[in-house]
């Protein structure tokens, strides 16, 4: 007795860290719904989680500089997988992941396709080269995808000018397990983390989790802490993650004088832990598309300084969560820093103000919007 084949669904992006990271909780929703789900990615840490699910793991070789020729392998890559497997759905993310991923779709026919958009590389104040190159290439790959789904207020309303309005869907982020960053004994790992680091109760600790690279902007954030140590040595900056300006900014910390103040953490994977410790916490990134981090804070009740720009501005409501600064504006930063050294109420109230406002972006809301969306 011959069975039914299962039906199939794929997801893409250029890294399967992006995929296990972010995505792993709508795979299960399909596995539970009988697909068998396979992922296409390049091969990064990550994907050892997506096999210990049952994912059907493809690498593939995506760069993220759309130009290389690697991408025009992964698209034949793409084109024969699609074939073979007669995929139901396929759901794309990141850029370059997401062109290839429709064109290969269009190309054998699969009968629906989803984008989500984690931020569009065409945004107010991106250079002319990112406009000349995506937004043309987002245009022609709309007529290609079924459902565009958008993170930030920005990006759904840019998306109005290039696609019919009944295919673009508003989903406030990927979902985050806000109970997780809610601690029974939030002042006993306070205390353990900062004896960890050396630091006092009464220290001013502030936190920015963040890739150490160029438009995480760590620039600005040294800045706005240099100004305040000349009024208050209690000033401490925690810096958790790696990248390829780490060298540079330790160099940076170290002229300014600075290195009693910055604690560089390296990659941690105790951040509702690390946010316990901190009296707030920062992101002064120079494009987003809606930070994870910012929710996690936020649920973890904690005031957050952030630049005013696209995905932040849609998390912090100003003077209740915590403030919006200007990008490249250390003056602003360190007066908004001050505010908050100074009030601890303010603090504690903006904090309480957070955890409520961190509920809409729960993981359990998310996946019931992306049950009717997929539906």
């Amino acid at each position: 007795m011959n069975r039914e084949s299962p039906k199939k669904v794929a997801f893409a992006a250029t890294i399967y860290g992006h995929l296990a990271g972010f995505h792993l909780p709508f795979m299960k929703l399909f596995q539970k719904k009988g697909y068998e789900v396979h992922a296409f990615a390049r091969p990064t840490p990550g994907k050892g989680e997506l096999e210990k699910i049952g994912v059907i793991c493809h690498d593939t070789p995506f760069q993220r500089n759309p130009l290389r020729m690697d991408n025009i392998r992964a698209l034949f890559f793409l084109i024969s997988n699609f074939k073979n497997e007669q995929f139901e759905i396929i759901h794309v993310h990141t850029p370059v992941a997401a062109i290839l991923g429709r064109i290969a779709a269009k190309i054998t026919h699969v009968p629906k396709v989803f984008y989500t958009a984690h931020g569009f590389h065409f945004f107010q104040g991106a250079p002319i080269t990112h406009w000349l190159l995506y937004y043309p290439l987002e245009r022609i790959m709309s007529r290609w995808t079924d459902c565009l789904i958008t993170i930030n207020y920005e990006d759904y309303q840019r998306a109005q000018k290039f696609t019919p309005r009944e295919k673009i869907c508003f989903v406030p982020g990927v979902g985050l397990d806000t109970n997780q960053f809610f601690l029974a004994d939030g002042k006993k790992v306070r205390e353990k983390i900062r004896r960890e680091f050396s630091l006092e109760e009464n220290d001013f600790v502030i936190l920015c989790v963040a890739e150490l690279v160029p438009n995480k902007n760590h620039d600005q954030l040294i800045n706005a802490v240099y100004d305040m140590v000349k009024d208050n040595k209690t000033v401490h900056c925690l810096i958790a993650g790696t990248g390829p300006t780490e060298y540079l900014l330790k160099k940076q910390i170290r002229e300014k004088g600075l290195e009693p103040y910055f604690h560089f953490l390296g990659q941690r994977k105790d951040i509702p832990e690390i946010m316990a410790a901190a009296d707030i916490v920062t992101l002064l990134s120079k494009r987003e598309g809606l930070p994870r981090v910012v929710m996690e804070a936020m649920a973890a009740g904690k005031a957050v300084v952030g630049t005013d720009v696209r995905g932040i501005r849609d998390l912090i409501i100003p003077g209740r969560t915590g403030y919006l600064v200007p990008a490249a504006d250390r003056k602003a930063t360190a007066e908004a820093f001050s505010i908050l050294l100074k009030n601890p109420n303010l603090r504690f109230k903006m904090g309480e103000n957070s955890r409520k406002q961190a509920t809409q972006y729960d993981l359990k809301r998310i996946m019931s919007i992306m049950e009717n969306v997929y539906g």
